[in-house]
């Protein structure tokens, strides 16, 4: 982990046995490590803007929980079986709610069982490491004259979103 260095200069000042003033100059270097990786979660309102059954939340929460440092989420039938538990529902119901989740652009599924997350919304790990899974995804919030605000997201090839982010 990389760590952030402060450097302050101390200055002393002593007398000596007659009287005179002596002062010393030190450089002082202090190294405190970066913030740690965190996840930081607003998913009631996010839920909310994009009406989504309410008992998505608590699923969406539990599989964030499941979030490892690639923003991958591996769901096996066992795991799949606990959570349905823990935020009481079925596993049918499971399975609808995760479907809403994939067709509202917060999950992409990327193979059986395997779901990534959209980085623009939720993250895990170091900042290099999210702005460059964040290429893999465009993200479009549009706010109506009403005040109401409207969030889109989907995955995208890298070539599809240069081009569509390029100047000229």
């Amino acid at each position: 982990m990389q760590h952030k260095k402060i450097r302050y200069r101390e200055t002393t000042q002593v007398v000596d046995e007659n009287g005179m003033i002596k002062q010393e100059q030190q450089i002082n270097v202090i190294q405190f490590p970066n913030e740690p990786p965190f996840i930081k979660l607003y998913i009631e309102d996010l839920t909310a803007i994009l009406k989504l059954p309410k008992g998505t939340k608590d699923l969406l929460y539990s599989l964030l929980m499941k979030m490892d440092y690639e923003n991958i989420v591996t769901l096996t039938s066992r795991s799949k079986k606990e959570i349905a538990e823990r935020v009481n529902i079925k596993i049918q119901t499971f399975d609808n709610y995760l479907r809403k989740l994939v067709d509202a652009g917060i999950f992409k599924r990327i193979g059986r069982g395997e779901y990534k997350v959209n980085p623009n919304l939720f993250a895990r790990g170091d900042w290099g490491n999210i702005s460059r899974q964040r290429d893999e995804w465009m993200l479009t919030i549009t706010y109506e004259s009403n005040g109401t605000r409207k969030i889109e997201g989907k995955a995208v090839n890298r070539a599809e979103h240069t081009t569509k982010n390029s100047c000229g």
